[in-house]
């Protein structure tokens, strides 16, 4: 049985690199154009809007677009530090387990940095803190008088 590695060969690890690049690329460009729009949307805010409705629409355009902005640079982030565990030879491997992380894992989500194992539970963990925030939340509410 032949046993799977997350150091991917050297043509799978170029790929993997070029993908990388050219998602960062994309995200650049896309960011570029979300930076325009939001600086435009500024300019605009100037000037008078003719009712509320539109003022409403403005405020909520310029909104996503920062939330875009947000994702992005995290996006580029998660980007980056993939590439440089490349560069120091740690690309591939469980930030959690130090597992190997499997190469169709990788060539779906080049800056993964966990096993699914791990991935899981992280994500199950979050979920049980949500739901307990949640829930005290609610408790806090369900306790005020009136």
């Amino acid at each position: 049985m032949r046993t799977v590695t997350a150091r991917p060969e050297p043509m799978r690890a170029r790929a993997l690199r070029r993908t990388l690049e050219a998602q960062r690329d994309l995200i650049e460009q896309i960011t570029r154009r979300t930076r325009r729009a939001v600086r435009e949307d500024a300019q605009w805010e100037g000037e008078a809007i003719a009712d509320t409705a539109e003022q409403c629409e403005a405020d909520m355009q310029s909104d996503l677009d920062l939330a875009m902005l947000a994702i992005h640079a995290e996006l580029l982030q998660e980007i980056d530090e993939a590439l440089s565990r490349m560069d120091n030879g740690t690309y591939g491997h469980c930030v959690d387990c130090g597992a190997d992380i499997p190469g169709r894992r990788l060539e779906a989500l080049p800056s993964a940095t966990r096993c699914m194992r791990c991935e899981e539970a992280r994500e199950a963990a979050v979920e049980w803190k949500t739901q307990a925030s949640a829930r005290r939340l609610a408790d806090e509410l369900a306790s005020l008088p009136g």
